[in-house]
């Protein structure tokens, strides 16, 4: 959140591609951290991501008061900018003065070469108080303008003048060992309409980044990565179009395509480019739709995975960059009629052009929609030595010599020559001139016959020979491995991903010896890649280079098929901790997911492929048989989490492989938990029909081996599906039925489920006695067996039942106990919605400061975790409390920040909800026009998405605002297609809510007849899903109506269910309410006794409830009654 007592810093920091030496610029944004951390007052600083004119601009119009430029700038005084390509922009001093010269800047800070000019100080002389810039004359080194401005900001924080800052910044350079010879103190010039003091406050103060929304991301670690500036600008242009909006950047294999796609994916994430997401994959890892959909769901730090569905739906609504690694893996599959190759590549076909999709690939065409090809070529020869000599020196060099010149040694321009300036090439062949302790021209002998050897040479004529791609070096560098190094490299190809030292040495056999000098050969070769230090080192295969290690490993006198299967054992017992209930633990387990599923893969293809085989099988074979037994295994240890991150039809193929196993085995009891989990699968994609069959399935094979706590938790299951689809009398049936069995086997941990999903379905039907009797009995079991979790969320759902009822003391005393709950076994993502919850309570008592105090602490929870979708309710809530206070401008920023994250993630829902609160804004500023056209844009989207429930919603606000505007025959005509829809749907709630608004809105408009026969079907929908509520509000207007109508018996009748029901609900002002009418009626019908009796019981409870009005009328009702009865 902004402050406003802040000093506001906005700083820009520009590193163009072209043109320009890259600056580190989260060093500088380090420096800057160090200096504004030591405040005495308020800071907030925002950093700019891209330093484009446009951008600048646009952050110029929010107020900063200090203007902080680090880069370069010409001899002109011009400051190098950038634009969205790469390519650098020269702003002349002019056009930067008339930019700063009205944007209340107090203080503009130019860090650059011959940033001080004429120009800039004329322009802005009397505009802004202080400038400070570099002189013409001389080069400013980075080391120089680094240690002014750490100083500088460090005494500006401290409270220091503008001035007195400024002599620090300069003193600090003269003090530097070395630097004070060259005057460089002087390069530094301030102008100053009058000195000031910036920063005011206490002994401590307050240092805030004002960040951008946080973009989801999923990119690796990048590698090292030199030249290719017209690719990456070529790339950037591409990407700025909408004509193509599919770039395959190919070439050969080993060129680099890995490298500049993840280098341009980087650079369009540090400048905020793709404000929807950067998601990254590499298919030849796994190239299923499945692991697309993984990779994309990790990049939003998810627990399950996003389904197909939305996926696209989030990448099409939102401007996001897909970069897919290594697509030649996906396009050979589909060249064999792969199924799963041919899913991703409709997958990429079915995004639509608010998405960029980066492809790289070794085929010059694909042949998807709106492609465009880029072809990548040999690196530059410059660019090429510099590669080689930098890895020369990382890895050291022939003792008694220096590292060479790369820009003079021919020796190393015919090497790069030699092996076609492929960068996997340089990386593979420099090292060996340290480890093998030979020359350049060494080296490049060895190479030249390793190609002879191999037919690998270039065959077209050339001065210099050339060799075809990486190969010859690949070959070179693995036969200087020795044997140890060799065995190393030919065995880590069993592995996916990266993969620990423990994980080697126990699934491979006699590579502890020689483990540690292996592993150690293999790296100083870049053979293979490592991460970590000592116990926590990983390595993994280079994709291009593990197909040759493990042709290698076909060579050893080894058993693959026995090395995989210690692999999958091995595997299995870290699969088998994806434990239900643990999921907050998974996190931890990941970095070993890759080899779980290649390990399952595995198991499953070697079980199909054997299939006919073991049913041929005798029972005591098919008990000892490794691969039936460890399909079944891994269907066990992954049923979860197959179903909790939504793994589709790979999870759905580990488990129908168990069902096969275990249906050899004549293991029932596990046959229909397969059953039931391939059933949830389906359940969790919203396919209930499919989902029901697997339930049936698993039903039958329960109840023949009789296994009644199988069944239990099967009707459990089933009893979700009716309450998901809004049947709630059909799921209570199925809950009970549940119930009956976990009472009878003494299921205490199910019991407490089952009560709470039954308090659920009555809390959903309005009956919150009897769903706070539940909520209860579930509580009750818990507390005894020591769920702490589980008291968490029925404390939250009591709370919910207080705060339908509006008893917000007790709300809060209840959500406050499941708060503490949440603060004490860390459940972060719970306490942001418990926060939220508790804010909620303050908001609807008008107590506003704490109601923001909660929001916020929800929000920084959100923040921090990455959960967007709560930051969004967050704002939304925050704008709801602005709404209410009537600051209808501040109610309008937050949903636009509100709507601005709903829409980046996809949130469709999410969106079409903040339109309509945005309209409703604007309905209650009497801006109908305005209110209208955001309500039927919410409409637009719940029409398109089906979001039948709550569009019949938005028909009703459209209704309300022709109403308002006398347009009672629109109005009436949205009330009734709100009507109709919740009708038409089945959800008897939303009908029975809806009709009563609609029968009031006729009663209004005097048609009682039409308002007669709608209360009349909402109240026979009430009574179908057992709402007191409804059903009590309900028969009180229709009583009125009869009244109206003077069928005094049918009011009488009426009225009389309405208080039963009242009183078994506990709702007071209902009962009064009806009292009331019921004397009123009786008066009518001169039964004075009756009414004398009515109206006493409702004056008694709005003396309790201090509605003096309303004592007032009903004081007077029976002052006339009591007159009449004795006249």
């Amino acid at each position: 959140m902004e402050n406003s007592d802040a000093l506001r810093v906005l700083v820009v920091s520009s590193s163009p591609l072209v043109g320009t030496k890259p600056l580190d610029l989260e060093e500088e944004r380090k420096r800057l951290r160090e200096a504004f951390g030591k405040t005495k007052g308020n800071i907030e600083v925002h950093y700019l991501p891209h330093a484009t004119v446009k951008s600048i601009q646009e952050a110029l119009l929010d107020d900063y008061d200090v203007f902080h430029f680090v880069g370069l700038s010409t001899e002109k005084g011009e400051l190098v900018l950038e634009q969205e390509d790469g390519n650098d922009y020269c702003l002349p001093g002019d056009d930067l003065a008339g930019m700063l010269k009205d944007s209340g800047i107090k203080l503009a800070v130019l860090i650059a070469c011959y940033s001080y000019s004429d120009a800039v100080s004329e322009k802005l002389e009397g505009k802004i108080p202080s400038i400070i810039g570099v002189r013409k004359d001389k080069p400013l080194p980075v080391v120089a303008g680094s240690a002014f401005t750490s100083m500088f900001y460090t005494a500006l924080a401290k409270g220091k003048s503008v001035n007195r800052s400024f002599e620090d910044g300069k003193t600090a350079i003269d003090l530097m060992k070395g630097l004070k010879k060259y005057s460089l103190s002087k390069l530094f010039v301030l102008t100053q309409k009058e000195d000031n003091t910036l920063i005011t406050g206490g002994s401590v103060g307050n240092y805030t980044e004002i960040e951008p929304v946080k973009t989801p991301c999923n990119l690796p670690k990048a590698d090292r990565f030199l030249g290719r500036i017209g690719e990456m600008v070529a790339i950037n242009k591409n990407l700025k179009g909408k004509d193509n909006h599919i770039i395959n950047l190919h070439g050969v294999a080993g060129i680099g395509k890995t490298a500049l796609a993840l280098e341009a994916a980087r650079w369009q994430k540090e400048r905020g480019y793709f404000k929807g997401g950067v998601f990254w994959h590499s298919v030849e890892l796994n190239p299923t739709l499945s692991g697309l959909l993984e990779s994309i769901s990790n990049a939003f730090e998810m627990e399950s995975t996003l389904t197909e569905k939305e996926v696209l739906g989030y990448l099409n609504k939102n401007d996001c960059l897909l970069v897919i690694d290594n697509f030649q893996t996906v396009l050979d599959l589909d060249d064999n009629g792969n199924e799963q190759a041919e899913k991703v590549i409709q997958f990429l076909q079915n995004i639509i052009d608010s998405t960029h999709v980066l492809i790289t690939s070794r085929r010059n065409h694909i042949g998807l929609r709106n492609e465009r090809d880029i072809y990548l070529g040999e690196l530059p020869i410059e660019i090429a030595k510099k590669l080689f000599i930098e890895i020369v020196g990382e890895r050291g060099w022939k003792p008694g010599k220096e590292v060479p010149d790369y820009r003079t040694n021919n020796d190393i321009t015919n090497i790069c020559e030699l092996l076609g300036c492929v960068p996997l090439a340089i990386v593979l062949s420099a090292p060996l001139l340290h480890t093998e302790r030979i020359s350049v021209g060494e080296l490049y002998e060895r190479l030249k016959k390793e190609g002879e050897m191999h037919n690998l040479l270039d065959e077209d004529k050339r001065a210099v020979p050339r060799l075809k791609d990486y190969k010859a070096s690949l070959l070179l560098s693995y036969s200087t491995l020795k044997d140890d190094a060799k065995y190393a490299f030919a065995v880590m190809s069993i592995f996916s991903g990266w993969t620990g030292e423990e994980a080697v040495k126990d699934i491979i056999p006699n590579i502890t010896e020689i483990f540690e000098k292996g592993m150690h050969d293999l790296e100083r070769k870049n053979l293979i890649r490592c991460i970590g230090e000592g116990k926590s080192r990983r390595w993994q295969h280079l994709p291009i280079i593990k197909s040759f290690a493990f042709e290698k490993l076909k060579e050893y006198d080894i058993d693959i098929e026995t090395l995989k299967l210690n692999h999958a054992n091995y595997y299995l017992k870290i699969a088998e901790k994806y434990e239900q209930g643990k999921e907050h633990l998974w996190k931890f387990l990941d970095p070993e997911w890759d080899n779980i599923t290649s390990a399952a893969d595995f198991i499953s293809d070697k079980f199909n492929e054997n299939f006919n085989n073991f049913k041929n099988l005798n029972e005591s074979q098919i008990k000892e048989n490794k691969i039936v037994n460890l399909t079944g295994e891994y269907a066990l240890a992954l049923k979860h989490v197959a179903y909790f991150r939504h793994l589709g039809k790979q999870g759905e193929r580990w488990l129908k492989t168990g069902l096969e196993a275990f249906n050899l085995k004549g293991d029932e009891k596990r046959k229909s938990l397969m059953c039931n989990q391939i059933g949830l699968i389906h359940d969790a994609q919203g396919d209930y029909p499919e989902a029901i069959k697997w339930y049936n399935k698993s039903m039958e094979t329960s109840e023949k081996i009789s296994d009644t706590a199988g069944i239990g938790a099967i009707y459990n299951n089933i009893a979700s599906i009716h309450y998901a689809q809004g049947n709630y009398p059909e799921a209570l049936k199925w809950y009970n039925k549940s119930l009956e069995i976990k009472e009878k086997i003494g299921d205490t941990a199910g019991l407490a489920t089952t009560y709470n999903n039954i308090g659920l379905i009555h809390d959903a039907q309005g009956n919150y006695p009897e769903a706070l009797k539940w909520y209860n009995k579930s509580l009750e079991i818990k507390e005894k067996i020591g769920d702490i979790a589980g008291f968490a969320a029925t404390y939250n759902n009591i709370a919910a039942i207080h705060y339908a009822q509006g008893n917000y003391s007790l709300a809060l005393k209840w959500y406050n106990k499941s708060r503490e709950i949440m603060e004490k076994i860390g459940n972060t993502a719970g306490l942001a919605a418990t926060y939220n919850n508790i804010g909620e309570v303050h908001r609807v008592q008008g107590n506003y400061p704490d109601a923001l105090k909660w929001f916020n602490k929800s929000g920084e929870i959100s923040e921090k975790i990455g959960n967007t979708a709560g930051l969004a309710a967050t704002y939304n809530n925050i704008a709801a409390i602005h709404y209410a206070q009537g600051d209808y401008p501040e109610a309008l920023k937050w949903y636009n920040k509100s709507w601005e994250i709903t829409e980046k993630i996809g949130d469709t829902a999410g969106l079409a909800a903040t339109y309509n609160n945005i309209g409703e804004v604007h309905r209650v500023q009497g801006n109908y026009p305005e209110a209208l056209r955001w309500y039927k844009k919410s409409a637009e989207i719940k029409e398109k998405i089906e979001d039948s429930i709550t569009l019949s919603d938005t028909y009703i606000d459209i209704g309300n605002i022709h109403y308002a505007q006398g347009n009672y025959s629109d109005a009436e005509k949205y009330y009734y297609k709100g009507f109709r829809i919740s009708k038409d749907i089945g959800i008897k709630l939303k009908q029975a809510e809806i009709g009563y608004v609609l029968g009031k809105i006729l009663l209004k408009r005097k048609n009682t007849y039409d308002a007669l026969e709608v209360l009349k079907e909402v109240k026979e929908a009430f009574k179908e899903i057992h709402n007191k509520k409804g059903l009590a509000d309900t028969c009180l207007e229709l009583g009125n109506i009869y009244q109206m109508l003077n069928d005094y018996e049918m009011s009488r009748w009426l009225y009389k269910d309405a208080l039963r029901f009242y009183k078994d609900l506990g709702d007071l002002s209902g009962e009064a309410v009806t009292e009331t009418n019921l004397g009123r009626l009786e008066i009518r019908t001169n039964l004075f006794s009756d009414a004398e009796k009515h109206l006493k019981d409702a004056y008694k409870y709005f003396v309790n409830a201090n509605d003096y009005k309303k004592q007032d009328a009903i004081h007077q009702l029976l002052q006339i009654t009591q007159q009449i009865s004795k006249g």
